[in-house]
């Protein structure tokens, strides 16, 4: 998301896509769409991850709980509207660790 929120602030079309599920995956989505950031998520039934940024006397602490669980088939479901949206872009970005349950191959 940060990679996508710079290249917004910098004046480029950006679409942000990936796994969202529950309370915090919808709260990131709405905040997305707030900033006039493009959204195309696969929903999940797990909830997404919390990480949690605190900054102090200059330096940075990150605290990061497990992320969700993928099934196989939210991770087909993915993989099956994934080609239309590169095909709109210009620019892919990868990144961040893989969920638990994709293949360590997934990207």
């Amino acid at each position: 998301m940060n990679v996508a929120r710079v290249a917004h602030l910098l004046g480029e079309p950006v679409l942000t896509t990936g796994f969202l599920g529950g309370a915090l995956g919808a709260f990131i989505e709405e905040k997305l769409k707030e900033e006039q950031i493009e959204t195309n998520f696969t929903l999940i039934s797990d909830e997404t991850r919390n990480c949690i940024a605190i900054v102090h006397e200059r330096q940075q602490t990150e605290i990061l709980e497990s992320g969700p669980r993928i099934s196989d088939n939210e991770a087909e479901m993915f993989l099956t509207q994934f080609p239309s949206l590169v095909e709109k872009n210009k620019l892919l970005v990868l990144s961040g660790s893989l969920p638990r349950g994709l293949p360590t191959d997934y990207y």
